[in-house]
Protein backbone atom coordinates (compact mmCIF):
# COMPACT_ATOMS: atom_id res chain seq x y z
CA UNK A 1 0.00 0.00 0.00
CA UNK A 2 1.25 3.44 -0.88
CA UNK A 3 0.65 5.94 1.90
CA UNK A 4 1.66 8.85 -0.35
CA UNK A 5 -1.16 7.96 -2.77
CA UNK A 6 -3.69 7.97 0.07
CA UNK A 7 -2.31 11.37 1.08
CA UNK A 8 -2.72 12.65 -2.49
CA UNK A 9 -6.37 11.50 -2.56
CA UNK A 10 -7.11 13.19 0.76
CA UNK A 11 -5.35 16.42 -0.27
CA UNK A 12 -7.26 16.58 -3.55
CA UNK A 13 -10.62 15.97 -1.86
CA UNK A 14 -9.71 18.26 1.06
CA UNK A 15 -10.94 15.51 3.33
CA UNK A 16 -9.14 13.36 5.91
CA UNK A 17 -11.26 10.76 7.66
CA UNK A 18 -9.97 8.22 10.18
CA UNK A 19 -12.04 5.15 11.01
CA UNK A 20 -11.37 3.06 14.13
CA UNK A 21 -12.07 -0.65 14.05
CA UNK A 22 -11.13 -3.17 16.75
CA UNK A 23 -7.42 -2.44 17.07
CA UNK A 24 -6.82 -1.16 13.54
CA UNK A 25 -7.43 2.04 11.69
CA UNK A 26 -8.51 3.04 8.23
CA UNK A 27 -8.03 6.38 6.47
CA UNK A 28 -9.59 7.87 3.38
CA UNK A 29 -11.37 10.72 1.68
CA UNK A 30 -14.97 9.59 2.12
CA UNK A 31 -15.30 7.58 -1.11
CA UNK A 32 -12.50 5.14 -0.39
CA UNK A 33 -10.75 4.00 2.76
CA UNK A 34 -7.54 2.08 3.22
CA UNK A 35 -6.33 0.06 6.16
CA UNK A 36 -3.37 1.79 7.77
CA UNK A 37 -0.19 -0.12 8.58
CA UNK A 38 -0.18 -1.40 12.16
CA UNK A 39 3.08 0.40 12.95
CA UNK A 40 1.40 3.82 12.65
CA UNK A 41 -1.61 3.16 14.90
CA UNK A 42 -3.30 5.77 17.06
CA UNK A 43 -3.81 8.22 14.22
CA UNK A 44 -6.09 11.22 14.44
CA UNK A 45 -7.07 13.45 11.51
CA UNK A 46 -4.58 16.04 12.82
CA UNK A 47 -1.67 13.59 12.93
CA UNK A 48 -2.56 12.29 9.47
CA UNK A 49 -2.58 15.85 8.14
CA UNK A 50 1.01 16.18 9.42
CA UNK A 51 2.02 12.83 7.89
CA UNK A 52 0.28 13.79 4.63
CA UNK A 53 2.27 17.07 4.48
CA UNK A 54 -0.80 19.27 4.81
CA UNK A 55 0.32 22.59 6.35
CA UNK A 56 -1.50 23.54 9.55
CA UNK A 57 -2.97 26.69 8.01
CA UNK A 58 -4.33 24.67 5.05
CA UNK A 59 -5.62 21.83 7.29
CA UNK A 60 -8.26 24.22 8.66
CA UNK A 61 -9.85 24.21 5.17
CA UNK A 62 -10.15 20.41 5.17
CA UNK A 63 -13.06 18.28 6.29
CA UNK A 64 -11.59 16.13 9.06
CA UNK A 65 -13.34 13.52 11.12
CA UNK A 66 -12.63 10.49 13.26
CA UNK A 67 -15.34 7.90 13.71
CA UNK A 68 -16.05 4.23 14.18
CA UNK A 69 -15.73 1.92 11.19
CA UNK A 70 -19.08 2.04 9.33
CA UNK A 71 -21.29 -0.84 10.46
CA UNK A 72 -22.67 -1.25 6.94
CA UNK A 73 -19.28 -2.45 5.66
CA UNK A 74 -17.99 -5.92 6.42
CA UNK A 75 -14.23 -5.99 6.98
CA UNK A 76 -13.98 -9.72 7.68
CA UNK A 77 -13.36 -12.59 5.34
CA UNK A 78 -16.76 -14.16 5.95
CA UNK A 79 -18.64 -11.60 3.83
CA UNK A 80 -20.41 -12.87 0.73
CA UNK A 81 -18.80 -11.45 -2.37
CA UNK A 82 -18.56 -11.82 -6.13
CA UNK A 83 -15.14 -11.76 -7.77
CA UNK A 84 -14.87 -8.87 -10.23
CA UNK A 85 -13.08 -8.93 -13.55
CA UNK A 86 -11.05 -5.83 -14.26
CA UNK A 87 -8.13 -4.59 -16.26
CA UNK A 88 -6.41 -1.42 -15.08
CA UNK A 89 -5.50 -0.64 -18.71
CA UNK A 90 -9.18 -0.40 -19.71
CA UNK A 91 -10.70 2.83 -18.55
CA UNK A 92 -13.63 5.08 -19.30
CA UNK A 93 -13.95 8.85 -19.09
CA UNK A 94 -17.21 9.80 -17.46
CA UNK A 95 -18.18 13.26 -16.30
CA UNK A 96 -14.51 14.31 -16.35
CA UNK A 97 -13.37 11.36 -14.23
CA UNK A 98 -11.12 8.49 -15.25
CA UNK A 99 -13.11 5.35 -14.37
CA UNK A 100 -12.21 1.65 -14.25
CA UNK A 101 -15.01 -0.73 -15.30
CA UNK A 102 -15.51 -3.80 -13.10
CA UNK A 103 -17.55 -6.74 -14.34
CA UNK A 104 -19.26 -9.48 -12.32
CA UNK A 105 -19.24 -13.05 -13.67
CA UNK A 106 -22.91 -12.61 -14.69
CA UNK A 107 -22.08 -9.52 -16.79
CA UNK A 108 -23.09 -6.62 -14.52
CA UNK A 109 -20.74 -3.67 -14.82
CA UNK A 110 -19.73 -1.25 -12.05
CA UNK A 111 -17.33 1.68 -12.15
CA UNK A 112 -14.84 3.09 -9.69
CA UNK A 113 -12.60 6.11 -10.05
CA UNK A 114 -9.26 4.76 -11.29
CA UNK A 115 -7.35 7.01 -8.88
CA UNK A 116 -8.52 4.87 -5.96
CA UNK A 117 -6.50 1.89 -7.21
CA UNK A 118 -3.19 3.82 -7.20
CA UNK A 119 -2.73 3.29 -3.47
CA UNK A 120 -2.91 -0.50 -3.87
CA UNK A 121 -1.44 -1.05 -7.32
CA UNK A 122 1.83 -2.31 -5.84
CA UNK A 123 0.07 -5.52 -4.79
CA UNK A 124 1.14 -8.64 -6.65
CA UNK A 125 -2.17 -10.35 -5.87
CA UNK A 126 -4.70 -7.53 -6.32
CA UNK A 127 -8.29 -8.77 -6.26
CA UNK A 128 -11.51 -6.79 -6.33
CA UNK A 129 -14.79 -8.19 -5.12
CA UNK A 130 -18.32 -6.85 -4.98
CA UNK A 131 -20.04 -6.91 -1.60
CA UNK A 132 -23.57 -5.88 -0.70
CA UNK A 133 -24.40 -4.46 2.72
CA UNK A 134 -27.55 -5.22 4.72
CA UNK A 135 -29.41 -2.35 3.03
CA UNK A 136 -28.61 -3.53 -0.50
CA UNK A 137 -25.85 -0.95 -1.14
CA UNK A 138 -22.89 -2.15 -3.17
CA UNK A 139 -19.24 -1.57 -2.32
CA UNK A 140 -15.94 -2.83 -3.62
CA UNK A 141 -13.62 -4.81 -1.36
CA UNK A 142 -10.02 -4.47 -2.55
CA UNK A 143 -7.85 -7.36 -1.45
CA UNK A 144 -4.16 -8.04 -1.45
CA UNK A 145 -4.38 -11.79 -1.87
CA UNK A 146 -6.75 -12.92 0.89
CA UNK A 147 -6.48 -9.79 3.00
CA UNK A 148 -8.73 -6.76 2.78
CA UNK A 149 -6.71 -3.63 1.97
CA UNK A 150 -9.35 -1.07 0.99
CA UNK A 151 -13.02 -0.37 0.49
CA UNK A 152 -14.19 1.74 -2.44
CA UNK A 153 -17.68 3.01 -3.09
CA UNK A 154 -18.58 2.53 -6.78
CA UNK A 155 -19.83 5.40 -8.89
CA UNK A 156 -23.47 5.28 -9.83
CA UNK A 157 -23.80 6.53 -13.39
CA UNK A 158 -26.80 8.67 -14.22
CA UNK A 159 -29.71 6.77 -15.84
CA UNK A 160 -29.84 7.34 -19.58
CA UNK A 161 -26.09 7.87 -19.84
CA UNK A 162 -24.27 6.23 -22.70
CA UNK A 163 -20.74 5.17 -21.77
CA UNK A 164 -18.05 3.96 -24.16
CA UNK A 165 -16.79 0.62 -22.92
CA UNK A 166 -14.70 -0.73 -25.78
CA UNK A 167 -13.82 -4.38 -25.44
CA UNK A 168 -14.79 -5.93 -22.13
CA UNK A 169 -13.08 -9.13 -21.11
CA UNK A 170 -14.30 -12.50 -22.47
CA UNK A 171 -13.81 -11.32 -26.07
CA UNK A 172 -17.19 -9.66 -26.54
CA UNK A 173 -17.25 -6.18 -27.95
CA UNK A 174 -19.61 -3.58 -26.60
CA UNK A 175 -19.04 -0.26 -28.27
CA UNK A 176 -21.29 1.52 -25.82
CA UNK A 177 -23.72 0.79 -23.07
CA UNK A 178 -26.91 2.51 -22.00
CA UNK A 179 -27.06 2.94 -18.21
CA UNK A 180 -30.45 1.86 -16.93
CA UNK A 181 -32.29 3.54 -14.07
Amino acid sequence: MKLKEIAALCRKAKSVIVFDEEGRQWAGDGSAMYILPENIGGMTPDTLCVIFDIPTDKAAEFYTRRSEFPATFESGDEAEEDELLFDTDRRVLYDGADMTPLQTPDGKVFFIKSKYLKAVNDSENLRLTLRIDGEGNRYIAVKDGMFLAAIIVPIMLKPGTTAWLGTLYNGTVKSHMEIEG
